[in-house]
């Protein structure tokens, strides 16, 4: 993948309005969590440009969001948490990350004032999918654009890792891979960021 990624401002247009939602609804509820916490669900990654609690509500979102196929590798194996973290480090435009950064306060608070009676990432795997569910029915508006962007990062960057092609039929590419050193791939992670994180 190239340096510029599959990211783009263009990739979360209209998640803008999420910093405003996100700002509402943390006004709205007594934010909670601690890093210890947000940290153990980030498995003990240091991200680059995430904040922990950021990072730790990805993880936890990319937990719901995916489903490993039987024999599968999981989004922790996968990294792919990690890989959207490091493919934000790649972008100098800082709007990208706001967004994305919005959008993961916005999907964390929310279910407190839809009657869930927890954060998203305190909440049971049946609530969490269940919310998940209803941001993904929403009709247009911020909420679902917010949830439609974090999704499409998650299912990329978990299908782009080659353990996970067998389930899904696919023999691979005929050409051999070419590793660069400003990829994204688990291999462009830091020997310190992999901590904990090892597949």
């Amino acid at each position: 993948m190239s340096r510029a990624g599959v990211l783009s401002r263009r990739s979360f247009l209209g998640v803008g309005g999420a910093a405003v939602a996100a700002s509402l609804v943390a006004g709205y509820v007594t934010l909670g969590g601690d890093d210890a916490e947000y940290r153990a669900l980030g498995g003990g990654f240091e991200p680059v440009v995430l904040d922990i609690a950021e990072f730790g509500i990805l993880s936890a979102v990319a937990a719901a969001m995916i489903a490993p196929l039987p024999g599968g590798p999981s989004v922790v194996q996968t990294m792919t948490a990690a890989r959207i973290d490091r493919e934000l480090s790649l972008h100098h435009d800082n709007t990208l990350a706001a967004d994305i950064k919005a959008s993961l306060t916005l999907l964390e608070y929310l279910p407190l004032t839809q009657g869930f009676g927890a954060r998203f990432s305190a909440l049971g795997t049946g609530d969490q999918l269940k919310f998940l569910k209803q941001c993904a029915a929403g009709g247009p508006g911020v909420v679902r654009a917010a949830y439609a962007g974090i999704r499409f990062l998650v299912v990329f960057f978990y299908f782009t890792d080659d353990r996970t092609w067998p389930g899904l039929g696919y023999a691979g590419p005929q050409m051999p891979e070419k590793l660069f050193e400003g990829g994204n791939r688990i291999a462009n992670l830091g020997p310190g960021q992999k901590k904990g994180l090892q597949p």
